[in-house]
């Protein structure tokens, strides 16, 4: 007996000692790269799009309706779904996940497939044709997994980089490669021009759109957007620290709700001992008799946490505060030199600007209302919207063909009810950006990009 116990007692010393060198093994074989990918793989999702259009035969247009209320419809229309795919990665746990606007453009439908296989449906929150770059939400029970966003500031030609994506159709996928160029400039056929890329040989191919590439860190450097039809190895990837900037503005809680807080915050960045960025929240201005101000919010404090949210982004700022309206108090936790304190802060609401005298001086459009008599007027097809009842000759909104009777019913993703509504969109965009406009014209509906002139009333 007792030499059968010794034996199973050598037995399982032999089994241990087997599996600690198969996983020192296996830990040898786990690279930087392998590393980086089991970071931030989870995070990067798979996106798929679709679109119904429908293509009306001209010839029965000016039929009465008597002529075809006895056809069926598919005789004179016919329905079409486009399907698309890209890629998008998860910035905040509460399912905000950033993506190429192109690759979400004019989407009726948007499913989101994660890394462990679950699907959502998605929606959109705002894009910017302009940028390249898309905010699209899902939700869930628990929290989401998150990137860890790095900085694109101190990039180094030649360092290796993955790309994570879904190029293709094939999920998942990961290539690796370098950093070959910084400071690129790409320009299309249809106008669309993209500055300060980052160029890499990684392969990225079309669905790669929207997906992480990201450092030996695991941390997001950039976010995929195009490929070279006419050449191999040359991908290119907008830098962080401008896909940051968009999404603060994309997810900006005061261009939305029009709330007023008062305080400009500052990201401050610094390295681990690991190497690794980390970023905190300092605020650098606070506006004299507003909400911040007198909830005693002063220049140089630390924000660590909005309600029992820890803030170290100002995505995360932004995020927490969206669900919010004015006459909500806040409560913020702040570091003043080595102690921390806790303030609340009451949002107040911002005026909302003159949408009639932002489209005349910003788009050379005298617009309106749109009332019953006006729908009537002009025979639109439509009752809800922004109406244009003269054109300034020598404006954008001319240049772009606009003309008395065009209906204005969305710019950029924003539903127009009425000329405040275009007003919050024409507000803040510098000068020669462009707002993509959603006119109809009669029976016909058409997005044009309208360059803006003149100078942004309120500040991002």
């Amino acid at each position: 007996m007792k030499h059968l116990t010794y034996c199973s007692l050598m037995l399982a010393v032999a089994v241990s000692a087997a599996s600690a060198v198969a996983d020192e093994a296996t830990e040898q074989r786990r690279t930087p790269v392998v590393r980086a990918v089991e970071k931030c793989g989870p995070t990067v999702v798979n996106i798929f799009t679709a679109r119904v259009t429908v293509e009306r035969d001209p010839f029965f247009f000016n039929l009465p309706d008597v002529f075809r209320q006895n056809l069926p419809r598919e005789f004179f229309e016919r329905r079409m779904v486009s399907r698309s795919l890209g890629s998008g990665v998860l910035v905040h746990e509460e399912g905000y996940i950033v993506t190429n606007a192109h690759v979400v453009q004019q989407s009726g439908e948007i499913r989101v497939v994660l890394a462990d296989k679950r699907e959502f449906q998605a929606a959109l929150v705002s894009a910017d044709l302009d940028n390249d770059l898309a905010i699209i939400k899902i939700s869930d029970a628990k929290p989401l997994p998150c990137a860890q966003l790095g900085t694109s500031g101190d990039l180094m030609i030649g360092e290796t980089v993955i790309a994570i994506g879904n190029p293709l159709g094939y999920s998942n996928t990961v290539s690796a490669g370098i950093i070959s160029a910084l400071d690129r400039k790409l320009e299309f056929a249809s106008g669309v021009s993209y500055q300060g890329l980052i160029q890499t040989d990684a392969a990225i191919n079309p669905g790669n759109s929207g997906g992480a590439l990201v450092n030996i860190n695991g941390e997001v450097i950039g976010i995929n957007v195009a490929i070279r039809s006419d050449a191999e190895g040359l991908g290119f990837a907008i830098p962080v620290d401008h896909v940051r900037e968009n999404l603060v503005r994309l997810l900006g809680f005061r261009n939305f709700e029009r709330l007023r807080f008062g305080a400009a915050l500052a990201e401050e960045r610094s390295k681990s001992a690991a190497g690794e960025w980390r970023f905190t929240l300092r605020v650098r201005e606070v506006e004299d008799d507003s909400p911040a101000a007198r909830g005693g919010l002063k220049v140089g404090d630390t924000l660590l946490a909005v309600e029992d949210h820890a803030v170290a982004s100002l995505i995360d700022f932004e995020t927490v505060l969206l669900k919010h309206a004015a006459g909500d108090e806040i409560p913020l936790k702040v570091r003043r030199d080595k102690d921390e304190k806790l303030l609340k802060v009451t949002f107040g609401k911002a005026h909302k600007p003159d949408g009639v005298a932002l489209a005349r001086a910003r788009l050379g459009l005298h617009v309106g209302p749109l009332t019953s008599e006006l729908i009537k007027k002009f025979n639109t097809a439509v009752d809800f919207g922004v109406i244009v009842l003269g054109v300034e000759g020598d404006g954008p909104g001319a240049a772009a063909g606009f003309r008395a009777g065009d209906i204005i019913i969305q710019a950029n993703t924003h539903r127009l009810a009425g000329p405040d509504d275009l007003g919050l969109v024409l507000a803040v965009p510098a000068e020669g950006a462009k707002v993509v406009l959603h006119v109809v014209r009669g029976r016909y509906a058409v997005g044009v990009a309208v360059p803006l002139r003149g100078k942004p009333e309120m500040r991002r």
